[in-house]
């Protein structure tokens, strides 16, 4: 692996299939990319299937593709459409591109994570999905002015480097602000020592929950949650 840690190289391989679908002009399937990235992974290093940073790479990114855009239409159709009419309107909206997003996207990559995060840590952090709607979208801007700063940087414009330096720098701040806030609240955490039933159960839970309005979710929602209930009673919680 020369090194690279499996975030670095999933995110590499996710790319340059994504650039090759692209200029091909092929319909990218996003779950097979992310299949095909973990294969050549496991194929170079078998034992990286037990590695933490694989397993939570991995995890988040299928929990962000798979339950990001069903959440978004749950939230939606049911919270935000009876106050919003027009969908076209509110998706350009600063509220949708700064709170909404980086919210769903927090609870998306926290349900593809949270069994894992519970079996290492003995807890998830309730409070780390409140502190990304401030978080995620301020380290966007950090990103996004990153970029302009080294190229203006290496063409020799150093004023306008600078300026974006500065702006950088004031959002890294903000940033480390918000962390400092939050850090107070770190006892708000679900306490959770799950065994391998639970990882079962919580995705599957999880899935028929995000899709709620077919009938088979309703059905295997119902129909899992009573087992896992009757398993906890049965064995102890």
């Amino acid at each position: 692996m020369l090194g690279l840690r499996s975030p670095v190289v999933r995110a590499t391989i996710m790319s340059i299939l994504f650039l090759i679908g692209y200029y091909n002009e092929r319909v990218v399937n996003i779950f097979n990319i992310i299949a095909f990235s973990g294969i050549i992974i496991l194929l170079i290093n078998p034992l990286d299937l037990f590695n933490i940073g694989f397993q939570f790479s991995f995890c988040s990114t299928l929990g962000i593709v798979y339950f990001y855009p069903r959440l978004y239409n749950l939230i939606y159709e049911n919270a935000i459409r009876p106050i919003v009419r027009e969908k076209d309107i509110y998706e350009k909206s600063f509220f949708n591109r700064f709170v909404t997003q980086p919210f769903i996207a927090s609870i998306s990559a926290i349900l593809g994570t949270a069994p894992f995060q519970a079996y290492y840590f003995g807890k998830i952090p309730v409070i780390s999905i409140i502190a990304n709607i401030f978080i995620v979208p301020l380290i966007g801007l950090v990103i996004s002015a990153l970029i302009p700063m080294v190229v203006t940087g290496l063409l020799g414009f150093t004023v306008l480097s600078k300026i974006f330096a500065g702006f950088v720098y004031v959002i890294v701040n903000v940033i480390f602000f918000f962390v400092r806030i939050f850090q107070n609240f770190k006892k708000l955490t679900i306490i959770w020592h799950p065994q391998l039933f639970d990882f079962l159960f919580f995705y599957m839970i999880a899935i028929s929950f995000v899709n709620l309005k077919e009938s088979w979710a309703k059905r295997m929602f119902v129909y899992s949650l009573l087992v896992y209930l009757n398993m906890k009673v049965w064995i102890g919680i």
